[in-house]
């Protein structure tokens, strides 16, 4: 019988695994994964423009200060959107507390208007709340806001470099001799007289 049982528990043991199971790791590395869930999560959620639901997901903070359709309509408006392919390029998670994270990001933004990438750092703010990380929707707001520099035009075969100021320089006057002041001891002219008519 006890042959049995010990066969029993040996196949459970290894369909099962062990009943201790291996740790899903210290709270630290909890967090950052569930942090960086959240973060790629609300990048998705910029790029496909679902605004209303990258509020849904924000901290309550961030909506109350805020609603809904204020915040769709300024990015909306925005100057930048995730580059695509590129959206994140690189991530550093870093958790301040059990209830806040720092997210240190290199992402890639692009141009609607010319679809110029560009690659920018940023630091994301996530808190903790109702069960989930949440981000701040002021970072989202500063990034949709991003100005890209001015580019070189580009015709057909064309490259024209952006105007630069040119300082203005003063023209020369020209050099003037002094003349001597006239010596002459005549009287001078009386000029021209008019008579009156008789």
């Amino acid at each position: 019988m006890s042959r049995i049982v010990a066969a029993v528990v040996g196949l459970s043991v290894t369909l099962l695994g062990p009943v201790t199971g291996s740790p899903a790791g210290t709270p630290a590395e909890v967090i950052a994964r569930d942090v960086e869930f959240a973060f790629r999560d609300a990048m998705e959620l910029w790029a496909y423009r679902e605004f209303w639901r990258l509020w849904d997901v924000s901290t309550s903070k961030s909506r109350f200060y805020m609603s809904q359709s204020e915040f769709a309509d300024l990015m909306e408006r925005g100057n930048a959107r995730p580059a695509a392919g590129r959206r994140i390029e690189d991530l550093q998670i870093s958790a301040t507390s059990p209830e806040t994270a720092v997210v240190l990001a290199r992402i890639g933004l692009e141009d609607p208007g010319t679809s110029t990438p560009r690659s920018l750092v940023r630091s994301f703010l996530f808190y903790y709340e109702e069960g989930r990380w949440r981000p701040q929707l002021s970072d989202f707001l500063g990034l949709s806001s991003y100005s890209f520099p001015l580019q070189p035009f580009a015709g057909p075969g064309i490259l024209i470099a952006p105007c630069c100021p040119i300082p203005a320089v003063p023209p020369k006057l020209p050099k003037i001799k002094p003349v001597a002041p006239c010596c002459s001891t005549r009287a001078p002219s009386p000029g021209a007289q008019m008579t009156p008519r008789r």
